[in-house]
C-alpha cells in the first residue's frame, strides 16, 4: 500500500512494522506522605513481530511475542536531615515478563532477552546552586 515499506513489514499483518508493537501505552504516577514518595509504573505493549533466526536454505523467520505489561515500582525517602540527599529501593518488571528485543531489520539475529525482574537500591544527592 501507499506509504508502506516493505523492508519492515510483517507478512499478513497490515497495521504492525516489525521490531515494534503497534500500540503502547505507559503509566507513571507519584504520591507522596511526608518524606516517602512511591512511584509505581506501567508499559503495556501489544503483540510484537520480530526476526527469530532463519531456516534451513538461509530464509528469514519471522516470530512474535504475545502483548507485555512491565509494572514498576519505586520507593524513594528523603533523608530530612540532610537536604537534597536521599535513599531509595524498587522493583523493576515485578511479574517478571520474559519479553524480547527484536531487530526491526533482517540481521539474521534472534531476539535478545530483556532484563527479568530486577531489584535496585538507590542513593541519591541534588545539590541547590
Amino acid at each position: 500500500g501507499k506509504g508502506k515499506v516493505e523492508l519492515y513489514e510483517v507478512p499478513g499483518e497490515d497495521d504492525v512494522h516489525v521490531g515494534l508493537p503497534a500500540h503502547k501505552a505507559t503509566l507513571n504516577g507519584a504520591l507522596t506522605f511526608g518524606d516517602v514518595r512511591i512511584a509505581p509504573s506501567a508499559i503495556f505493549m501489544t503483540r510484537r513481530f520480530g526476526f527469530v533466526g532463519v531456516d534451513e536454505e538461509g530464509t528469514s523467520l519471522i516470530g512474535d511475542d504475545d502483548p507485555t505489561v512491565l509494572i514498576n515500582l519505586f520507593v524513594r525517602y528523603a533523608i530530612p536531615w540532610v537536604e537534597g540527599f536521599g535513599a531509595g529501593a524498587g522493583v523493576f518488571n515485578i511479574l517478571d515478563d520474559r519479553y524480547r528485543y527484536f531487530q526491526a531489520y533482517d540481521g539474521y539475529h534472534a531476539p535478545l532477552p530483556a532484563p527479568s525482574r530486577e531489584f535496585v537500591l538507590r542513593i541519591d544527592y541534588e545539590a541547590k546552586i
